[in-house]
């Protein structure tokens, strides 16, 4: 899959990387596309220091090597 990431830079303006990363694993897209069928509802990607609702699934671990991680990627349904 080819991944491909839109994001906002330190002063807020929109921006988009169309080429992420290659790779031959299930992408984060597909998996998004699977939650939003099984789940009844599209969601969004987020990656950020705190969990953006109750609702927000994490796809990052909160430690790695014992240590806290700052920033993790949330799945969030939209509402």
């Amino acid at each position: 899959g080819i991944d491909a990431m839109r994001y906002r830079d330190r002063s807020g303006d929109l921006r988009i990387r169309p080429l992420q990363d290659i790779n031959a694993r299930y992408t984060m897209g597909r998996i998004a596309l699977n939650w939003a069928h099984r789940f009844g509802q599209p969601g969004r990607w987020v990656h950020m220091e705190a969990q953006p609702s109750p609702q927000g699934i994490a796809t990052t671990p909160a430690h790695v090597g014992g240590q806290p991680v700052r920033r993790r990627t949330w799945w969030v349904a939209h509402s």
